[in-house]
């Protein structure tokens, strides 16, 4: 079957949309990552691609294939963009990796660039461990030793601290949860937690049409000043 790409975290600059996909080769269940492609949109293309009064015209954005890495560890490659973060004119780039593929378990790496240089993977800089920085993807340490996060999650700054917001990591929860971290690099406290919110809807079981929920990520084009706004994905088994 056809390569997969399926949609991560993007940022507006400008006049540009930048959009991360993570690429997943083809074939069944479990798919295999493969790395990390940016998509850069013109707002104007999509804008009339979306609103115009004939519909069905195709956004053709510019596409930037990111040099794929895997640990020493093995698994697969570190995948960019789960979730970004702007601080001023710099962008924190969130990304994951699974030390065993068949793990759902993701351990949380972080790059950090010039918003200017987003699609310039030669201006990343990645957390190298101890509040270090280097210019190699191959110097790049997990944030925080142990953690693991969803497969997608946010990281946004409020009230002076920065959370990690993400669906609870059990297999089968209705929450959405939030991890402060006094820095973009954590470490996130797990032990202070705080419920967002619970899905009544969500469970293993007939009453609930045997629903899970998984990808919560904040939408900050959609909040408020003092609104958050959380999407995320409901599927039944």
């Amino acid at each position: 079957s056809a390569d997969r790409y399926w949609e991560e975290d993007g940022i507006r600059t400008g006049g540009t949309i930048v959009k991360f996909y993570n690429h997943y080769l083809g074939g069944t269940v479990p798919y295999v990552p493969d790395g990390t492609v940016i998509a850069t949109f013109d707002v104007s293309k999509l804008g009339s691609a979306g609103r115009a009064h004939q519909y069905g015209g195709v956004a053709r954005p510019a596409l930037t294939t990111l040099p794929s890495y895997t640990p020493p560890g093995g698994g697969s490659p570190i995948m960019w963009g789960a979730s970004l973060l702007r601080a001023g004119n710099t962008v924190y780039i969130y990304g994951t990796q699974s030390p065993k593929l068949s793990d759902p378990g993701h351990v949380l790496y972080l790059a950090r660039v010039p918003v200017s240089q987003l699609t310039a993977f030669s201006a990343w800089r990645f957390y190298a461990g101890a509040g270090t920085w280097s210019a190699a993807q191959s110097d790049a340490r997990p944030i925080q030793a142990g953690a693991q996060a969803a497969s997608g999650f946010s990281v946004v700054q409020a009230g002076n601290r920065y959370w990690l917001i993400q669906a609870a990591t059990a297999e089968v929860a209705p929450d959405i949860d939030a991890y402060p971290a006094s820095t973009p690099w954590g470490p996130f406290d797990f032990t202070a937690g705080r419920l967002l919110y619970r899905d009544p809807a969500i469970g293993l079981d007939a009453a609930h049409d045997y629903r899970i929920l998984y990808e919560a990520r904040a939408e900050p084009a959609l909040s408020t000043r003092n609104t958050l706004v959380i999407s995320y994905n409901v599927n039944s088994e």
